[in-house]
C-alpha cells in the first residue's frame, strides 16, 4: 500500500481539500485554529473550488512541487519543471527571467504566506501576483483565526483590481487531518511546512510527483559547496515552528519506495 492510497483514508483532499465539497456549508461554525480551540465563520463567497474534478477520481498525470531551497541554483531544472502537467509553487517565490533556467515559470497553483498581506499595500500585493497569471492562489484563510481577516482583505483586493489569479482556500479539517496523520507516524512539529503540505496534496491529485528545491541543509549533497536557505535569498528558516530535516527524512523514504522522485542534481546532465 502506497502513501497515495494511505492518505485518502486518513486525509482525503478530494473530499476535504478546499471549497464547499469538503462538507462545510457557508455560515457553519467550526474550529479555525488547527491545534487549539477557537471558533470562526465560513462565508460562501470565500470558498472557491480548487479543481473542478475534485469531486471525482480524476488525477493529473505528472506534477511538480517546487520548493524554495538554494539547491535550485544552477540546477538547470526549469524546462523539466515546466514540462509537468500541474506545477505547484510555494509562498509566492520569485520567477524572474534570470531564474527561469533553474526554477521554470509555469505555475498552476501557488501558496501565499499571510504575512505578505501585512507587509504590502493592496495594489503592490496584486502587482506581485502578475507573474503567476491566472494560476490558483492558495490562501490559509481558515487555518487560524487571525488569518481570516488578512486573507479576506487579499481576496477583496484581487477582485477589486481585477487580477486574473484565482484565490482558493484550504478546508481546515483537511489541514488538521493531515497534521494528525503525520503526527501519528512520529512527525511531531508545531506546524507542517507549506512545502510538505503541498507534497501531500500532490500525492493525492497526481499519478506521478516530482520534487525540486527540497533540501533543508546548507551544503550541496554532491560536492558540498555552500547553499543559501532559498534560491532567491538567505533568510533563516523558522526552526521553532517547522522540523524541515524530519520532514525531509519522510520525503526521502517516499522517494526510496518509488512513491515520488526528489531531484537534487543538475537536471541538464
Amino acid at each position: 500500500m502506497t502513501i497515495g492510497t494511505l492518505l485518502p483514508l486518513h486525509v482525503n483532499a478530494q473530499n476535504r481539500g478546499v471549497g464547499p465539497r469538503g462538507g462545510l456549508r457557508g455560515g457553519m461554525g467550526f474550529s479555525v485554529r488547527l491545534y487549539s480551540d477557537g471558533k470562526g465563520h465560513v462565508f460562501d463567497k470565500m470558498w472557491e473550488p480548487l479543481l473542478k474534478f475534485l469531486s471525482g477520481n480524476n488525477k493529473f498525470d505528472t506534477c511538480s512541487v517546487v520548493g524554495n531551497g538554494g539547491i535550485l541554483i544552477n540546477s538547470n531544472c526549469g524546462k523539466q519543471i515546466d514540462s509537468s502537467q500541474f506545477v505547484i509553487r510555494c509562498n509566492l517565490a520569485p520567477l524572474d527571467r534570470e531564474l527561469e533556467k533553474d526554477v521554470g515559470k509555469k505555475t498552476s497553483l501557488v501558496t501565499a504566506n499571510p504575512s505578505i498581506f501585512v507587509l504590502n499595500r493592496r495594489r503592490q500585493f496584486v502587482e506581485s501576483l502578475r507573474r503567476f497569471k491566472d494560476s490558483m492562489l492558495l490562501m490559509p484563510t481558515f487555518s487560524y483565526a487571525w488569518n481570516t481577516h488578512l486573507c479576506q482583505r487579499a481576496f477583496q483586493a484581487i477582485k477589486h483590481l481585477s487580477s486574473p489569479i484565482r484565490p482558493v482556500s484550504f478546508n481546515p479539517r483537511y489541514l488538521r487531518s493531515l497534521w494528525v496523520y503525520w503526527r501519528s507516524l512520529g512527525l511531531k512539529e508545531a506546524r507542517l511546512s507549506t512545502g510538505f503540505m503541498m507534497v501531500n496534496l500532490a500525492l493525492e491529485l497526481c499519478n506521478s510527483v516530482d520534487l525540486y528545491g527540497f533540501w533543508p541543509f546548507s551544503v550541496h549533497p554532491q560536492d558540498c559547496h555552500h547553499l543559501t536557505n532559498h534560491y532567491y535569498d538567505n533568510m533563516p528558516v523558522r526552526k521553532r515552528l517547522h522540523a524541515m530535516p524530519a520532514e525531509f527524512k519522510r520525503l526521502l523514504k517516499l522517494h526510496s519506495l518509488g512513491i515520488l522522485r526528489i531531484h537534487l542534481g543538475d537536471c541538464g546532465q
